[in-house]
């Protein structure tokens, strides 16, 4: 299985990667290890913005709400 190669570095997920929801569970599944990886907002944002995003925007780019 593919896995994003920064994810192990990735501020969301060492912070909410193994304890969360089953749908957010499935986010990662999908964006950090399938077939949306590509989509992952979170990879493009610090270019865009010149700044990191926020720990907890989700990798579909909403934010996770505590």
């Amino acid at each position: 299985m593919n896995q994003c190669p920064k994810l192990q570095d990735c501020p969301f997920f060492k912070k909410y990667g193994h304890d969360l929801p089953d749908t957010c569970k499935a986010i990662i599944g999908l964006y950090c290890n399938g077939k949306k990886m590509g989509n992952c907002l979170r990879l493009g944002f610090k270019q865009k913005n010149g700044y990191p995003p926020p720990e907890d925007m989700m990798p579909n780019g909403d934010r996770l709400l505590a």
